[in-house]
């Protein structure tokens, strides 16, 4: 009796195959490992005083690195020195595929209040 074996090549490339089409999970559809947060980051945050008092001040950039638009809906929070939240606010944004927006976030800061920053403490697509 022959036995016929199939070449090791073969089973490689069938391993290799499944492991390319795992690796290409839909983020929507909750498979994969990105997370929406990684796509919104605080790029500086400024105290300053103006005519009617002062204002916080942060800017932010959200990067969408994927092939179609997406509304991002972050809430970002303004910190005390001791980094508790003092105040939060919410921005919607569209963004297009594989674009970047930056913006800006104002917030009214007590004048006794020092920062130690901002942070993006909540981010969902659409």
């Amino acid at each position: 009796m022959t036995m016929r074996t199939r070449p090791a090549g073969l089973l490689l490339a069938v391993l290799l195959s499944v492991s390319a089409c795992a690796g290409d999970a839909d983020p929507e559809e909750g498979d994969s490992t990105y997370k929406p947060e990684n796509d919104v980051t605080v790029t500086q945050l400024r105290v300053e005083t103006t005519a009617k008092g002062r204002v916080a001040k942060a800017s932010y950039r959200i990067r969408n690195d994927g092939p179609d638009p997406l509304t991002y809906t972050v809430v970002l929070s303004f910190l005390d020195t001791d980094g508790n939240a003092v105040t939060t606010r919410e921005l919607e944004k569209r963004v297009g595929n594989d674009a970047v927006y930056e913006g800006t976030l104002k917030v009214p800061w007590s004048d006794r209040s020092a920062s130690s920053g901002a942070r993006v403490t909540d981010v969902s697509i659409r």
